[in-house]
């Protein structure tokens, strides 16, 4: 469908679109309501908003059965070209054995929970945006737990 409007000199404006949901036969069909805005040239929309409006609930529910790691974790992870930081902690092992960071990261209505080491070990998990407290709420516990075991230093970033 959007090949269509292209095609028609408009783009859609995925950031002011929606979902309809609508009851049949006990079965919840979403249809889309899409806005579109004449553009010559042509745009093309971040990631996070379409995700936004087609995919953020598949994708959180994928994540909560599957979490993301290595290559995979890597690539969804740098999918999302329009996200904001929102914290972190790096945390450096007192032995030498070293490093690990865990952030978190807002692309639209998602949250994404991100884990990595400089020897490459990476892990994602996607969250809906309302997650956010909890998220933070279990930062802060690690963190906590970190300083309080000995075993090494949490630095907030």
């Amino acid at each position: 469908m959007t090949r269509q409007l292209e095609a028609a000199g408009l783009t859609v404006d995925w950031s002011n679109c929606s979902l309809l949901a609508v009851p049949d036969f006990d079965i919840e069909k979403e249809l889309p309501i899409l806005v579109a805005r004449n553009r010559p040239e042509r745009v093309v929309s971040p990631l996070h908003e379409v995700l936004d409006l087609v995919a953020c609930r598949d994708l959180v529910r994928l994540s909560k059965q599957v979490t993301f790691e290595g290559a995979a974790a890597e690539m969804i992870f740098d999918a999302f070209s329009d996200k904001k930081f929102i914290g972190g902690s790096e945390f450096e092992y007192s032995d030498g054995s070293g490093r690990s960071r865990r952030e978190l990261w807002q692309a639209g209505g998602l949250v994404l929970r991100y884990y990595g080491t400089p020897r490459w070990f990476r892990r994602l998990s996607l969250h809906a945006a309302r997650e956010l407290p909890e998220l933070l709420e279990e930062f802060a516990q690690a963190d906590e737990e970190g300083r309080r075991s000995g075993a090494g230093r949490v630095t907030r970033m």
